[in-house]
């Protein structure tokens, strides 16, 4: 062979992991996503208390105040508190599904909580804070507390139902202050929905 010869190699190799690594690699995953999305709510949480502990300081607001209020999307409207299920959070005004990452969120369009009506508020029951996901362990009696921007309001659950969600009436007329919480029926989803209805004690 002469010195200018070409020495011809096997091309090398690409090791690929384990095959038994394989089946472990998608739920690593969703737990790492689900991690980080708990995360990405507490921080949230921790901004919407120093947001909320400034708006109170005020305290209550007039009517004109509650209406500007209602209307910024994101911002604080009441801290919700349910001893029955260890809930502790912020509501924040505008529920949909980026605002529902950072706590429960109240559903424009029904009155604000604390005001006259039935205010509606949604919240993620897996993942993102998990904010409702003890809400099906409510029971009839069981008491929630909040602190709006009209002053502190007492709710006592009067019923949980579960329903489709094409048969779903969030918002039924009350002439006195009123509470809708409502979820998926189940934690990863599903056709279903929990309702939580409470009222003002007379």
């Amino acid at each position: 062979m002469s010195a200018s010869a070409v020495v011809l190699r096997a091309p090398r190799r690409r090791r690929l992991p384990p095959r038994w690594l394989a089946p472990a690699v998608l739920p690593a995953a969703l737990l790492v996503a689900f991690v980080a999305g708990n995360v990405q709510a507490s921080l949230a949480q921790r901004w919407l208390e120093r947001d909320w502990a400034q708006v109170v300081s005020g305290g209550a607001l007039d009517p004109v105040a509650l209406a500007e209020r209602a209307t910024v999307a994101g911002r604080p409207v009441a801290r919700i508190v349910v001893p029955a299920i260890g809930l502790d959070a912020i509501v924040v005004e505008g529920a949909t599904p980026a605002l529902m990452r950072r706590g429960p969120a109240h559903l424009g369009g029904t009155p604000l909580p604390g005001s006259q009506g039935v205010a509606v508020i949604s919240a993620n029951r897996l993942g993102f804070g998990g904010f409702f996901a003890d809400l099906d362990r409510l029971s009839p009696g069981d008491r929630i507390e909040m602190q709006t921007l009209a002053g502190a309001v007492s709710f006592v659950v009067s019923s949980v139902d579960v329903v489709p969600a094409d048969r779903l009436d969030l918002a039924p007329q009350s002439e006195s202050r009123a509470l809708v919480l409502f979820a998926s029926a189940r934690r990863w989803g599903g056709p279903d929905r929990i309702v939580v209805r409470a009222e003002e004690p007379s």
